[in-house]
């Protein structure tokens, strides 16, 4: 690290930082290195008690988003533009100046910094957080001539996945050696420690299945269930699903729970609070991740840190992290009877619980927020002095 770090101005432009959270260690350790950072919102739902005023945080009001009436083809995320709060937004980076922006992908926010970069020369690092169909847009030619526009004034790139290099680079013409990958958004498992995880150590009576997600259909929770249900069907051993977290599909989950007679095997929890994640992951043996559409997913890393196996869908880009049968497993979650197949090993065979959460804790010891605060600090340190 070079003294460059003492008096770089950095910029994060986040349209939204709602359910956040995983973000705030990185973000607060990231902007230790480099004190003069300030983050950029439209949505700010506010610190973690651990985090709290640990970065500065400038909200510039409510990003709206504009849905647009265009069928998505083989995805799951809404089509749609987002629209900044264009004065206040631009007036808070002209007043900051900085040196480095950091913006979300290729939307409008993106096009402010990049037309402010023509008269304050700053640099451009595009966060791609990684790769999925109704995000990269493959189908849209318009889309793609966009964001390979928008590509040649930014200065660096970075991705959770290695699927996001693949479409950066292979799909909008990015420069390989302009891409860098490494996990960013990572869990801090320091905000659990105190969680004796060990309390389930001696209870192998009933095996417990653990998601955690919205309650949307991109989530893959109707597929969860009918899993399990067969699973109920052929386990002779007692099992429990337990489903953290809230949205508009929880009347229908309830309803099929009382039609199946699932009532007291599967438990709706609610929305958690991120402080309580730790607890509620420890109160399970295996990790469950079901999503139809994910360009990464934090929640089976924070799996993986409590030490837990995971059983994780072939549509979210997390499942870079988990090694078939060292792990977990990944699994395509539209097929109910090979996700239902796979809940079963663990079933049957309970070692693997302990085995499979050992290796967890293992593999996610390479992705730490530190690790990832160096990673990011590297891309930063070389985008400005590329130039300078």
């Amino acid at each position: 690290m070079t003294s460059n770090a003492k008096f770089l101005r950095v910029a994060f432009l986040f349209p939204s930082l709602a359910r956040g959270g995983y973000w705030q260690p990185v973000l607060a350790r990231l902007c230790q290195r480099f004190p003069n950072s300030l983050v950029i919102t439209g949505i700010w739902e506010g610190f973690l008690p651990a985090y709290r005023d640990s970065f500065q945080v400038a909200v510039v009001g409510r990003t709206k988003f504009i849905r647009l009436p265009i069928k998505n083809k083989g995805g799951h995320y809404p089509i749609g533009i987002v629209l900044p709060p264009l004065r206040s937004l631009t007036s808070t980076l002209l007043k900051f100046k900085p040196h480095l922006v950091f913006v979300s992908g290729f939307s409008l926010w993106t096009l402010i910094a990049i037309f402010l970069k023509s008269i304050y020369r700053w640099k451009i690092i595009v966060v791609y957080d990684g790769s999925s169909p109704s995000v990269d847009r493959l189908d849209y030619k318009p889309v793609l001539r966009w964001r390979r526009l928008l590509s040649r004034f930014c200065d660096a790139f970075i991705s959770n996945t290695q699927a996001g290099r693949y479409y950066l680079t292979q799909h909008l013409g990015v420069p390989e050696q302009r891409v860098k990958v490494h996990p960013y958004e990572v869990p801090d498992v320091g905000l659990w420690r105190r969680t004796n995880c060990e309390k389930r150590a001696g209870d192998s009576s009933t095996v417990v299945f653990l998601t955690v997600g919205s309650l949307i259909p991109r989530k893959g929770p109707i597929q969860l269930m009918e899993a399990f249900k067969l699973l109920r069907e052929r386990s002779e051993r007692a099992i429990k699903l337990l489903i953290a977290g809230d949205g508009p599909l929880k009347g229908a989950l309830e309803q099929k729970i009382e039609a199946c007679e699932l009532k007291g095997m599967i438990e709706l929890l609610g929305q958690i609070e991120y402080q309580d994640l730790g607890r509620v992951i420890c109160s399970s043996d295996v990790f469950v991740f079901p999503s139809l559409e994910d360009v990464w997913g934090v929640a089976p890393l924070e799996a993986m840190a409590m030490g837990k196996p995971v059983i994780c869908s072939e549509y979210a880009g997390a499942h870079e992290l988990i090694q078939n049968g060292v792990n977990g497993f990944v699994v395509n979650p539209l097929d109910v009877e090979s996700l239902a197949g796979l809940m079963m090993r663990f079933v049957q065979e309970t070692r693997l619980i302990q085995e499979m959460g050992k290796r967890s804790k293992i593999i996610i010891e390479q992705f730490t927020p530190e690790k990832a605060v160096e990673f990011l600090a590297e891309v930063v340190l070389e985008a400005y002095e590329r130039s300078a």
